[in-house]
């Protein structure tokens, strides 16, 4: 007989979007915030189709993101990524949940939710985790079996300080949920994974082909 698993929790926590992607040179500077939103719109969407997730929080300072829909909302006053998480964290104790929790970053707009499956059934029962980004140096996902024990080192470096706190690095091969998005780089690999809609849709509109974001990024990285 298959035991039921208890269904996960996952908190995406995300910056004010006047200050988000300030890396991310597509166009003029108001499409940062647009694609942050698209990207975690395509994220939310990917956790939306993974069987495990039954909750999803949205941590996020912007009134405007309120009606976001699959996703209970909490406001945060938008000092940290680390604060967002313990935001999200309380909100899931005061709700009553009870199973595994994971924190997924908001800028994965590749995020094939098999992978992400793949991800949470490797940790549902071996405690605290994390899954490293494309460059191995960040960190785009932690996993805790509860709320009361999910601890996170966000930032610059976070790999190196997730595994000095003793997670257990997660070495999988999920390039979707791998690979964030902070420059025009990331994004053409994102966009070699496949983007979700949002994502895919604002690409289209802004970077109308593979030679012009290939342009793009060699004027950026000759000014």
């Amino acid at each position: 007989m298959k035991l039921l698993q208890t269904p996960w929790a996952v908190i995406v926590p995300i910056r004010k979007l006047s200050q988000a992607k300030s890396r991310l040179e597509v166009g003029e500077g108001g499409n940062r915030a647009r694609f942050a939103v698209a990207f975690l719109t395509d994220t939310l969407s990917a956790l939306r189709g993974c069987p495990q997730v039954g909750l999803t929080v949205l941590v996020t300072p912007d009134l405007s993101l309120s009606g976001t829909g699959g996703c209970r909302v909490v406001h945060d006053d938008g000092t940290g990524i680390d604060r967002a998480v313990n935001v999200g964290r309380d909100a899931l104790v005061r709700h009553g949940h009870a199973g595994p929790v994971a924190v997924v970053l908001p800028d994965l707009p590749a995020l094939d939710a098999s992978e992400l499956s793949a991800v949470l059934n490797s940790t549902q029962q071996s405690g605290n985790a994390f899954v490293s980004d494309a460059d191995l140096t960040g960190t785009t996902c932690v996993t805790a079996s509860s709320a009361e024990t999910l601890t996170t080192a966000f930032g610059e470096g976070s790999a190196r300080r997730h595994r000095n706190l003793g997670l257990r690095e997660l070495l999988l091969d999920v390039p979707s949920v791998r690979q964030d998005v902070d420059t025009v780089e990331q994004l053409m690999r994102a966009h070699e994974l496949g983007l979700g809609c949002a994502t895919s849709e604002l690409f289209d509109s802004h970077c109308h082909s593979r030679h012009e974001l290939i342009t793009t990024v060699t004027n950026v990285r000759n000014p």
